[in-house]
């Protein structure tokens, strides 16, 4: 197997996307329940970040399914199908299920009568939140093997490094990828 710098790149991000995801899930189980602006936001950073890897970007391309353990398939179908019609998509017609739609417009009419449009978005239920926490642990460690294999084929690229911080630049040429930071 011939070390390739732009799998090195791709699944080391996704580890970094993954551990974000995990953070807001973390942090989202500590919230006491009259937080909702910190919680939409929380549930909007885990959303962005999981699906990060397993989207399409441009000169990298996205993370192999097969990094997602089959007894996890059906939660990150579910997800990805959240992200894409719910958090990064305003797509109104697309349903959950018979009674609920992604996106819900809601009005509540005041007592002075004045209409205020609110957005209803489906999150996942708060119990959920162990489960998803264990599913990203087992993507993070499928990824991280990923990771290690590209580390391990391309020893000879970083053996003289120092110990420090350094950027790494796929798309330059060996022996000028890593930078001091």
């Amino acid at each position: 197997m011939i070390a390739d710098p732009s799998q090195f790149w791709k699944y080391s991000f996704a580890l970094g996307s993954l551990d974000e995801a995990q953070e807001a899930l973390e942090s989202l189980s500590t919230l006491r329940s009259d937080q909702d602006a910190a919680r939409r936001g929380l549930w909007l950073q885990f959303f962005i970040s999981y699906a990060r890897p397993f989207t399409q970007s441009k000169g990298i391309g996205m993370i192999s399914i097969k990094t997602v353990p089959a007894e996890f398939k059906t939660i990150h179908d579910g997800l990805m199908n959240m992200r894409n019609y719910v958090f990064a998509h305003n797509d109104a017609n697309q349903e959950m299920s018979e009674d609920m739609r992604m996106n819900q417009l809601v009005f509540v009419k005041t007592a002075t009568g004045e209409l205020q449009p609110s957005i209803r978005r489906p999150y996942p239920a708060h119990d959920q939140i162990p489960k998803l926490i264990g599913m990203i642990e087992a993507i993070a460690a499928n990824v991280a093997n990923k990771v290690a294999e590209q580390v391990n084929l391309m020893a000879s690229e970083h053996s003289f490094l120092s110990p420090g911080t350094y950027t790494y630049d796929y798309e330059a040429e060996a022996g000028s990828r890593w930078t001091p930071a």
